[in-house]
């Protein structure tokens, strides 16, 4: 085996140096200011020290499927796009399988777009931009086919003062299919276009029923007029 043991080198103006002894152990500082060849490995006995020295940090003894980053900044990267991501953390966020929840203690979570954005769940979007405040106590969420936007809205038929009321039109055009154990309630001369089935009660208050088609009535239904 041969072995070459030398104190310091130091090589200059471009030269190249190359050693290809079986073992070449150096005991001082080796300086090169050209090319520096080793057929073999290289090994230090402080070996901290030497990947300081080279600006390697820790990170260079992880191995590429386990590594731990615990700081600084990853930029312009893709997640989970050779593999899957199976547990995704980010501040109070964690992100597994189909669900998104907080890992704080009752902790909330806030969808918040930007200035007059909405919120798209599906097929349904919510105005995100309105006002809420005591204006907006009992109002109800509705949907508004022109703008496809699920708003808030004042109740209808809801009054003030801890008053309500029902309203309908005094004509009414659905096919009156009362089912057993189901109730319906009109107030003032009804018109019901169409024919129906009632199998169950219906009751016409201070005024009348006018059925333009032909209604069935159940032996167990009830058509009740109060005047």
């Amino acid at each position: 085996m041969s072995i070459l043991k030398v104190n310091e080198v130091q090589v200059f103006n471009g030269s190249t140096i190359t050693l290809t002894a079986t073992t070449t152990a150096v005991s001082g500082a080796v300086t090169v200011g050209g090319n520096l060849t080793v057929s073999g490995a290289i090994s230090s006995s402080d070996a901290s020290t030497t990947r300081s020295n080279l600006g390697l940090g820790t990170i260079s003894t992880q191995a590429a499927d386990s590594v731990n980053i615990d700081g600084g900044a990853i930029d312009g990267v893709t997640i989970g796009t050779n593999s899957t991501v199976t547990d995704l953390r980010v501040d109070n966020l964690k992100l597994d399988a189909n669900t998104i929840s907080s890992t704080n203690t009752d902790g909330n979570i806030t969808i918040d777009p930007n200035g007059t954005g909405n919120v798209v769940v599906g097929n349904f979007t919510f105005d995100a931009d309105q006002t809420v405040g005591a204006g907006q106590d009992n109002y109800v969420l509705t949907y508004d086919n022109s703008s496809g936007l699920i708003s808030l809205e004042a109740a209808s038929g809801g009054g003030g003062s801890g008053s309500s009321y029902i309203e309908h039109s005094s004509t009414v055009s659905d096919s009156l299919a009362i089912s057993a154990g189901t109730n319906r309630l009109y107030i003032g001369n009804t018109t019901f276009s169409g024919s129906g089935t009632m199998a169950g009660y219906l009751v016409i208050s201070h005024g009348y029923a006018n059925f333009t088609g032909t209604v069935n009535v159940d032996t167990t239904g009830t058509l009740r007029i109060v005047g």
